[in-house]
């Protein structure tokens, strides 16, 4: 069967392939410019993913012109602290996010990634997404780009965005396949109700020992969201969720509280490991009507909490991009020269910051906490400045 959308000749229509939270993000992006968006999902269902995320003001003021203003006052928590400790406990950084609510207008908040998703899929027009559909490669003329199935459908539009993740079959048709970058370390995510104490709420820390982190993060209705980090063989897996919580128990073990308590309190079987990766930056990620968003186009390690606020970054200037441009081709080139060098200094920058995370020598560790609680709070403001400053 061929999926083919009419529309009239000055609407233009974008064929968006992957339902994560850049290609929702975009669907919502081209709603509001007037642009016809039809998503098309892989997975016969959304299923729910215990992860939280953190949006810092970059994307909280992207969502908000959106239209998801009121949503994130219901669903995001706002966070007011963030601490770097060390192992122990001592502080080494302290960063008050709400800084960047006076500075760029929008706060740092955290939210369950599906709560977030579901909102997204709310806000977008009925019939907009289509799921139990696989993209395996495209056409484009100057007519328009042609989106091909697994199941031999085809769909028509002006424009196609790889909205498709890490393994993006856009990407690799664009720029030629290859395997992801292993960054050395993997991660365990966990989502479980925890009674913080009043000074903990809207307050995040994470914290660096020796070839090893522990993150938390408080979520809304008494939940939190953690993650722990070890440097690791790549594919190496425990043989049960009970035993892969024993792994977790045992690395935070030793970590100051409540990262015990937190691992302790959660269901092993809501523990998620996932071995992190990320890609050599691009020098360009569109041709033609096609483009890439997301980790399709700049996948990278979650160490300075940007891979969705980045995607969703790339829906706003997309959408803009489209909407302002005289052709398809210019808009995208728009887009890409908009985007692509701050988006692969992010790359970059959050590899580098996972590398010297995941140190294990006690001499390199001793010089690392040293250097991070002598770091002057100009430059650490600087850098959440950057983070948070978009031009959105």
């Amino acid at each position: 069967m061929n999926r083919s959308h009419a529309h009239a000749p000055t609407a233009l229509t974008a064929l968006i392939l992957g339902g994560g939270i850049g290609g929702l993000a975009a669907a919502l992006a081209f709603q509001q410019s007037g642009i016809t968006a039809l998503v098309f999902e892989r997975a016969q269902e959304f299923r729910e993913v215990g992860a939280g995320l953190i949006l810092a003001g970059n994307a909280v003021k992207a969502l908000e012109k959106f239209g998801l203003a009121e949503v994130l006052q219901t669903t995001a928590a706002p966070l007011r602290f963030s601490y770097l400790r060390a192992w122990r406990g001592n502080v080494l950084v302290a960063m008050p996010t709400q800084d960047a609510r006076m500075r760029f207008g929008a706060s740092t908040v955290a939210v369950h990634r599906a709560e977030l998703q579901a909102a997204l899929i709310q806000a977008l027009e009925r019939d907009s997404l289509h799921m139990n559909l696989q993209g395996i490669g495209f056409e484009q003329d100057a007519e328009g780009a042609h989106l091909r199935f697994a199941s031999g459908e085809t769909s028509h539009g002006d424009v196609l965005v790889g909205a498709d993740g890490l393994h993006s079959a856009i990407r690799a048709q664009l720029v030629g396949a290859a395997t992801p970058r292993y960054a050395g370390y993997t991660v365990w995510r966990g989502l479980t109700s925890f009674a913080m104490n009043q000074r903990e709420e809207q307050t995040t820390f994470e914290t660096w020992g020796a070839g090893r982190r522990f993150g938390c993060v408080p979520l809304t209705q008494g939940r939190v969201y953690w993650f722990a980090v070890a440097n690791a063989r790549e594919g190496e897996r425990e043989a049960t969720a009970e035993q892969e919580k024993r792994r977790v128990v045992e690395l935070v073990s030793s970590c100051h509280e409540p990262a015990p308590a937190v691992v302790a309190a959660t269901e092993a079987a809501a523990i998620l490991r996932t071995d992190i990766y990320d890609r050599p930056v691009l020098s360009s990620w569109s041709q033609g009507r096609v483009t890439l968003v997301g980790d399709a186009a700049h996948p990278m390690t979650p160490n300075l909490g940007q891979g969705a606020c980045q995607a969703i970054e790339d829906a706003y200037i997309l959408a803009e991009s489209l909407k302002n441009a005289p052709t398809i081709t210019s808009a995208l080139q728009r887009y890409e020269a908009r985007r692509i060098s701050r988006a692969n200094a992010m790359v970059r920058r959050s590899r580098q910051q996972g590398q010297i995370a995941q140190w294990e020598h006690p001499w390199a560790v001793s010089v690392r906490d040293t250097a991070m609680r002598m770091a002057p709070p100009r430059l650490l403001r600087k850098q959440m400045e950057w983070i948070a400053d978009n031009q959105i």
